[in-house]
């Protein structure tokens, strides 16, 4: 390439040598001086950062402004740790004597370290999360600038790493879709956070975006809308007639209305009566007619009064009927009304046995006691035997009592002091807790604790007897207590001395049972006495299933050996979660003497597979059987309908119910049906030795089963 032709190209401007900016008063100094001078020039105490610790507080940016503070100023960490305690205020400053007090002087990167720990917890950060989320941007009340800046400081104190995109982000998502869009159109990033405040602030204050429209209720839209004048409705002048006196037409008095009077309307009421003619001239006739009818307006008059006179004792009456009323030997009984029956009303003589108990259940100290609910009982009180048994220690918590006298209806009581006990009502929602002081009397021989009429009322406590009997406590009406059933508690019965092997049915095969509580001692006897008569037909835990001789069922296809391949199936792939419920399952029922494992010797000509069934994070294992019920003959047999038994049984005293454990699995296979009911699964191939679950015939040999046992 030809160079150009530069005849000056030998004469270079001399090289300047490069010009270092330096500070000279900084370089004159030594570093201790430098250091000295900058700590001169930082700023006084009552210009630092103040902490709080209370509200939305931002302890990062406290930390990172000491920190600035520090380097900028070449500040020792004795200098800051000896000033900490000045922009410590409020809950932080007693935080900060508190740790002070117990580590001493420590290094400003320990109390940093101290600092993050104690404000940077779960409850602070739950509540910043919460504003941040319900911070929405309101055109109409927010300030860009505050709201914006407001969300940056939130963001950045619980995520100190985000990036400024990512912050900028999530605040546009609360700006709302019109808005966040052209605040998106206008700040493309990278931008900056004054560039998203001035783009907003531009926005709200040339355009209505994001801003909810009023509508305006015009009713008639063609005429223009006018705004009214107040004013001018204020200076009104008022056309009524102030002075004009309110009267009532129910009682003809002045002063009130109809609505609000006193005294009920008046049914076919005898009024006086005026005859006017509109100011015509009277008649001759009519003249001699009124003289005469001047003595039958006398008689009216003083009828009406004597039954104005008889409204006015009722009216008063009638106002305090309301209240709860104290008969007196002086009440009229003129007016009587029968009572309601609530129930069926017992025959002539047998009126004592409607009667019920008022006794409930509580627990003291984690003990199952009874208390009578007695409102008839003037104070609260236990006998000393009862309290004895619950309360093995009542003796060191017992209050002495003197110059106090108890009687009964009977006798005198005689109190040894007072124990202050916690009642504690059991009801499945929730649980109620009252504190009593009962009054040990040495000489009271009741089975129970006595609720009286003092607590009763101190804790609101009703008891209704209307229909089912209930109490309630307090304002809680919707949460009902029953009572214990009466018979069972008045009711005691001998009881017979048990042999040894009923009482052994009765601790082992009995253990888990629960009888109703409406059951009485007698009955209890009678059902224990009716299952130890019949205890074979239960199970055991050597012997959990039974099996009903003479009913085994058979399986009959209409296909002869060689079977078909439908018959011949393989096991269905399982998940890992499948298979090891299939081995649980499979286990069980070999344990029951359902299953057995089919031997490597044995021929095996139909094979059946299984899946394993989810519900509700429950599983079941079902054998899909419908090849094998599709070559099977069908037993026909009827079943009866669910309607028709419901019928039958509408009108029974009681109804027993039975339910068999694994109810099909109660009856056994014939040899035949073992080998065309064998299932597999990964692990081998196994042989139903009980009817299984799935297959045609099982409902309607069960029921004539059923039918056979229990004959109508």
């Amino acid at each position: 390439m030809p160079k150009l032709s530069t005849p000056f190209s030998h004469i270079r401007s001399p090289v300047k040598p490069k010009e270092e900016l330096t500070n000279t008063f900084i370089t004159d100094l030594s570093h201790q001086d430098n250091k000295q001078v900058l700590m001169k020039e930082a700023p006084q105490i009552k210009e630092w950062p103040t902490f709080t610790g209370v509200g939305e507080y931002d302890h990062m940016s406290f930390i990172k402004t000491i920190e600035m503070l520090q380097e900028y100023y070449a500040i020792p960490d004795e200098l800051i740790n000896a000033r900490i305690h000045s922009v410590f205020e409020k809950s932080a400053k007693r935080w900060y004597y508190g740790i002070r007090q117990i580590n001493g002087k420590n290094t400003w990167s320990w109390w940093k370290q101290e600092i993050i720990t104690k404000w940077a917890n779960d409850a602070w950060r739950y509540k910043i999360e919460n504003a941040f989320e319900n911070s929405f941007f309101d055109p109409e009340k927010d300030k860009p600038l505050t709201w914006f800046l407001k969300q940056v400081e939130r963001l950045n104190a619980l995520y100190p790493e985000m990036s400024q995109k990512m912050v900028h982000m999530k605040i546009l998502k609360k700006c709302g879709g019109e808005l966040e869009h052209a605040l998106r159109s206008r700040c493309i990033e990278p931008c900056s956070t004054e560039e998203y405040i001035n783009a907003l602030e531009d926005i709200v204050t040339r355009t209505k975006i994001g801003r909810t429209w009023k509508k305006l209720d015009i009713k008639s839209p063609n005429k223009p809308f006018i705004k009214k004048d107040k004013s001018k409705e204020a200076f009104k002048p008022n056309t009524s007639n102030n002075n004009e006196q309110r009267k009532c037409h129910k009682c003809g008095g002045i002063g009130h209305l109809a609505n609000n009077c006193l005294k009920k309307a008046k049914i076919n009421e005898i009024v006086e009566t005026e005859n006017h003619n509109d100011k015509e001239e009277e008649s001759d006739s009519e003249k001699e007619t009124e003289e005469s009818e001047s003595s039958e307006s006398d008689e009216i008059n003083i009828i009406n009064a004597q039954i104005n006179n008889i409204d006015i004792i009722y009216e008063v009456l009638d106002v305090n009927s309301n209240l709860p009323q104290v008969g007196t030997s002086d009440t009229n009984l003129t007016n009587v009304q029968d009572a309601k029956l609530y129930k069926t009303k017992p025959a002539r003589g047998m009126g004592y046995t409607a009667g019920k108990s008022s006794i409930s259940i509580v627990m003291v100290d984690n003990q199952e006691a009874k208390v009578n609910l007695d409102t008839g009982a003037y104070c609260t009180c236990v006998g000393k035997s009862y309290v004895k048994k619950i309360v093995p220690d009542w003796q060191e918590k017992i209050i002495p009592i003197q110059g106090v006298k108890f009687s009964s209806a009977s006798e005198s009581m005689k109190p040894l002091g007072i124990i202050d006990l916690t009642l504690i009502f059991p009801h499945p929602s929730q649980c109620v807790r009252i504190k009593v002081e009962f009054v040990v009397m040495d000489n009271c021989t009741s089975n129970h604790f006595v609720l009286g009429n003092d607590y009763l009322s101190l804790y609101g406590i009703d008891i209704s007897n209307q229909k089912e009997r209930y109490f309630t406590i307090g304002d809680s009406k919707r949460k009902n207590f029953g009572f214990l059933n009466n018979k069972k508690q008045i009711t005691v019965f001998k009881k017979e001395d048990k042999s040894p092997e009923k009482e052994l049915f009765i601790s082992e095969q009995l253990k888990e049972a629960e009888f109703k509580r409406e059951l009485t001692e007698k009955m209890k006897e009678k059902l224990i006495d009716l299952l130890f008569k019949y205890k074979n037909g239960f199970a055991t835990d050597k012997e959990p299933l039974g099996a009903i001789i003479g009913h085994e069922l058979d399986i009959i296809l209409d296909v002869e050996n060689p079977y078909p391949p439908l018959l011949r199936r393989p096991a269905y792939p399982a998940s890992p979660r499948a298979t090891e419920a299939l081995e649980v399952y499979i286990k069980e029922l070999m344990d029951l003497g359902v299953l057995r494992k089919v031997g490597h010797n044995e021929q095996v000509e139909v094979t059946t597979p299984v899946i394993i069934a989810w519900h509700i994070g429950k599983s079941r294992m079902i054998g899909d059987f419908r090849a094998l019920n599709t070559y099977t003959i069908p037993d026909r047999y009827p079943i009866p309908r669910i309607h028709e038994t419901l019928t039958q049984l509408s009108q029974a005293n009681f109804i027993t119910a039975m339910d068999a454990l694994k109810g099909f699995h109660q009856n056994v296979l014939t040899e035949n049906a073992k080998k065309l009911s064998r299932i597999i699964v990964h692990c081998g191939i196994f042989e139903y030795l009980r009817i299984p679950f799935g297959i045609k015939n099982a409902p309607s040999h069960y029921q004539r089963m059923m039918n056979t046992i229990f004959p109508e």
